[in-house]
């Protein structure tokens, strides 16, 4: 359900910021893809292993170093011509808000996610 939602959310957002925030940042008309959601997708992982470890600041540490190349990697294709930075910008906003929204419910509710 939380995979879900954060799909559902990123999407959301990727779309609304594309429509919202397109003309004042480059892209070329209309946006299509689900480039947004795989923002939103990243920024949710980014979440669990920087804010919020699972089992421990050794077992999140691997992950660490991959997901920020992958931040920079993606931050900087969204600057090449005819890709929608709004888009993408909308997408890691909502995927980080939707997976905040399940982190910080499931520590009230359990004291872990």
């Amino acid at each position: 359900a939380a995979f879900a939602a954060i799909v559902l959310g990123a999407g959301a957002a990727s779309g609304a910021a594309g429509m919202l925030l397109g003309r004042f940042l480059t892209t070329s008309g209309i946006a299509v893809g689900s480039s947004g959601v795989v923002f939103g997708l990243l920024a949710a992982a980014l979440i669990l292993v920087f804010v919020r470890p699972a089992h421990g600041p050794e077992d999140d540490q691997s992950l660490r170093r991959p997901l920020v190349v992958c931040l920079i990697a993606l931050t900087a294709i969204s600057f090449l011509p005819n890709v929608s930075l709004a888009g993408h910008l909308g997408g890691f906003a909502g995927g980080a808000l939707t997976a905040s929204m399940f982190t910080s419910s499931a520590l009230r509710r359990t004291g872990s996610w």
